[in-house]
């Protein structure tokens, strides 16, 4: 199977991700002020400092999608990604097998759209039920012969048969993964 030009770019981002954190890691001072090798990387500080920046990237998208800011958006887009990239690599430094993660998670979103048989439609009127108990407005749409529930905010919500997906395989086993 030949890779699409989105994929090889994505490839080549994804060097540069590395390149951008391995100059990052040889320049961060380790605890006693001293440098920190590549080596010793500390990958549980790395996420510490990038999770509330990828908040704060995707505060700005929103602002500029709300400001209808073209620039900014594709801007504050490539920024989110850029970030989360950094994620990606960092809990590759921890062990943490995020790629493997982030597959098992999209399979598992799959999931989250239910056949079009009357055994789906009926556990989604079922579902739909249960969320206007929590004042959750659903609506089931189909799509390409899926059924799913959308609430008023555009969110592809659960169906009551959803199952969280299990994680423990992409934990590093000297935090008690598989």
């Amino acid at each position: 199977m030949q890779l699409t030009a989105n994929e090889l770019q994505l490839i080549s981002c994804l060097r540069k991700i590395k390149e951008f954190q391995s100059l990052l890691a040889d320049s961060q001072p380790a605890y006693n002020g001293e440098q920190e090798h590549r080596e010793s990387y500390n990958y549980l500080s790395r996420l510490e400092q990038l999770a509330p920046n990828i908040v704060e990237e995707a505060n700005e998208l929103s602002g500029a999608v709300s400001e209808v800011n073209d620039i900014d958006v594709i801007d504050g887009i490539g920024d989110v990604l850029f970030t989360a990239l950094q994620l990606l690599d960092a809990g590759d430094h921890g062990g943490y097998k995020v790629l493997q993660a982030l597959e098992l998670i999209c399979d598992n979103n799959l999931t989250k759209f239910l056949d079009d048989t009357e055994a789906g439609f009926l556990q989604a009127v079922y579902s739909q039920e249960a969320y206007k108990l929590e004042n959750i407005d659903i609506r089931v749409l189909k799509r390409q012969g899926k059924l799913l529930l959308l609430d008023q905010n555009g969110k592809v919500r659960k169906p009551l048969s959803y199952r969280s997906v299990n994680l423990k395989s992409c934990i590093p086993t000297h935090k008690g993964g598989i």
